[in-house]
């Protein structure tokens, strides 16, 4: 008999394999070299490297980084099988069992996996006919990707920039019940996913007990699950799942109050140079770039909150990536200097932030701007973070860069993974922002408090964030101003 064409893969995210379960991962390493079937154990490095250019990237990340626990690296697990199963090649076959899934070969016997008739097989439930996602096998990359979808969908519903993400997802996952909203258990198998299938004439059925079951229930299956539980740690019985569940509720509310303390609410690109014209109109050539950077520093950013970061952006940069003021609040573009190339700049530095994962918001603003820091952070701690907006003053219907845009984390992470063409030279950054809110279909709030020209500045008086067109004399006469 020919030996089916397979490859099986399993994934372990978090600390090291329980002892229980590594036995049985080492069991189906050597089970599928003797069989000749391929094997691969996807490990959180292998996953953060092959899957990295979507929102499930940013928002698995973010709770891989924050609260790595065992609940929510099984939701993980969950989720990655199928981004998994979905890269199936054409016409192969491939299949994945969970760590806790028991490969049992027995000696001088052939191990055969059958090939499923459907595009999809999984395992059974402990009751029989009921699917399961502890063994699923594919035919082609179809209808994993079917189920990919309505994964992915779940995800971008949840809202991952929220200042309470973390808590909020631990209280849906740790229960071991898999019975959440963002549940990729039976139950979705069930209401959401068949369905799904039907619609799309896609076949699915469930294994046969001797193929895989829970516990041994026929006299020679294939795979057994043993059911550690390794989504509780162990944790087996209500109450103790329970106990477990509130533990780790309370443990996520402690570890996101502490990061939020010093996450960046908003962060500031400040547009610069590494030198003006010496007939430059504001400067006559008496003072440099890193002059009025110094000025800034010591007005606008001189005394900053923790939630609050700042760089400057500068262009022209030598090879060895260093302006001379070797300072750290400088984040060095590729692109030229110049004003016709400033919206390829601040698009460089904004692709930067959104894979740093750093902040809430962003303002883009140039360094000719006095920016009342302490009204921003008041202003986008008011904002809704996950909001795809962008805010900035009104320029025949486009954003008038020249007072500063705010963009929220959801927008700037839509913007960048969408890929659109790069700002041309000339192109101003609000016309570019624009462009790319018809793309991801966002929304522009024109905003009077961030305002274009020095008539219109920040007092005590009044509740304006910004003022544009300022020297170096103004910034400080401002500062002194909003100070006092």
């Amino acid at each position: 008999m020919d030996t089916p064409d397979f490859i099986v893969h399993q994934i372990w995210l978090g600390g090291e394999l329980p002892k229980n379960a590594k036995k049985l991962v080492e069991k189906a390493y050597k089970t599928c070299g003797k069989s000749g079937y391929e094997y691969r154990i996807w490990y959180l490095k292998d996953i953060l490297q092959t899957f990295n250019i979507d929102y499930s990237y940013y928002f698995w990340r973010r709770l891989f980084t924050q609260f790595p626990i065992a609940p929510v690296m099984s939701a993980a697990v969950d989720y990655y099988k199928w981004k998994i199963l979905a890269a199936t090649p054409e016409e192969q076959n491939a299949i994945y069992i969970d760590c806790d899934v028991e490969m049992m070969r027995k000696p001088k016997t052939d191990y055969v996996i059958p090939k499923t008739q459907a595009h999809i097989s999984f395992g059974s439930a402990e009751q029989y006919g009921t699917p399961d996602v502890s063994y699923i096998q594919v035919h082609g990359p179809k209808a994993a990707s079917v189920a990919l979808q309505q994964a992915d969908e779940k995800l971008l519903q949840f809202g991952m920039d929220s200042p309470h993400f973390i808590e909020n997802f631990v209280k849906l996952v740790a229960n071991g019940k898999k019975d959440s909203r963002l549940s990729l258990g039976t139950d979705w198998i069930l209401k959401e996913l068949l369905p799904a299938y039907e619609k799309a004439e896609i076949a699915a059925e469930v294994a046969a007990q001797d193929v895989y079951c829970y516990y041994g229930q026929t006299a020679k299956q294939l795979m057994i699950n043993k059911s550690l539980h390794l989504s509780t740690e162990g944790a087996v019985d209500e109450e103790a799942i329970a106990a477990y569940a509130k533990e780790k509720i309370q443990q996520a509310k402690a570890a996101e109050d502490e990061f939020n303390k010093t996450k960046k609410h908003v962060v500031i690109y400040m547009s610069s140079a590494r030198e003006y014209d010496a007939n430059l109109d504001r400067t006559l050539g008496l003072i440099t770039a890193a002059d009025i950077r110094n000025v800034q520093r010591g007005t606008t950013f001189e005394e900053l909150s923790p939630n609050v970061d700042y760089s400057f952006v500068v262009g022209g940069t030598t090879n060895d990536g260093h302006v001379d003021d070797g300072a750290t609040d400088i984040f060095y573009a590729s692109y030229p200097e110049g004003r016709d190339h400033q919206a390829q700049r601040f698009y460089q530095a904004l692709k930067w932030s959104v894979k740093a994962d750093i902040f809430e918001n962003i303002f883009f603003c140039e360094d000719d701007n006095y920016v009342s820091v302490n009204r921003l952070l008041k202003y986008c701690n008011a904002k809704m973070p996950d909001e795809m907006v962008c805010i900035a003053a009104n320029k025949d219907g486009h954003p008038d860069a020249k007072g500063g845009i705010l963009i929220t984390a959801a927008l700037a992470r839509k913007i960048v993974l969408t890929d659109p063409d790069e700002p041309r030279e000339g192109e101003s950054f609000g016309d570019w922002i624009y462009h790319c809110l018809e793309l991801v279909d966002a929304k522009f709030e024109p905003e009077q408090k961030f305002a274009s020209n020095k008539n219109q500045y920040p007092s005590p008086t009044n509740a304006r964030i910004t003022t544009h067109e300022c020297n170096p004399y103004d910034l400080v006469a401002l500062h002194r101003l909003n100070k006092a």
